[in-house]
């Protein structure tokens, strides 16, 4: 059954809030990895700093990745932006120091520290399982529908 794309999409957002602690999974196309991380949402998009690490170097190679959290099952495609202290990321940086202050005092202020941005492509949400409520939400096609 159709959705309202702009309503399920608004919820999701405000599920996510402004960061969630999400499973990150990324490939080099032979290796798959996880890892916890701690996004933060900013214009719709989903964002994350790191240093040097496997998930950058996997991301580079093969820009899908995964998200999962609770009930949700995020697909996107993954960009690595430059470094954190890069001018052009200043904007999302301002908004990464708000949100996370702790976090952006112990590793995205380090020069080293790299900004990655999340496009999502499709969520699949289970909004209320003992009613099975889920929603599919395609954001290539601006489409929502119910997962049953």
């Amino acid at each position: 059954m159709e959705r309202n794309f702009e309503k399920e999409k608004n919820e999701l957002f405000t599920k996510i809030g402004k960061t969630y602690n999400m499973v990150l999974s990324t490939s080099d196309r032979e290796n798959v990895s996880s890892r916890m991380v701690s996004v933060i949402s900013y214009n719709e998009k989903l964002y994350i700093t790191s240093m040097k690490s496997e998930k950058l170097e996997q991301i580079e190679k093969n820009p899908n990745i995964a998200l999962c959290a609770d009930t949700m099952q995020i697909k996107g495609n993954g960009k690595i932006l430059g470094y954190a202290s890069d001018e052009k990321n200043k904007e999302v940086m301002m908004e990464y120091k708000n949100i996370l202050p702790k976090s952006f005092e112990l590793f995205a202020s380090n020069p080293e520290a790299v900004l990655a941005e999340f496009t999502l492509v499709q969520c699949k949400w289970w909004k209320n399982v003992p009613s099975r409520d889920g929603v599919i939400i395609d954001f290539t096609d601006k489409r929502a529908v119910s997962r049953v």
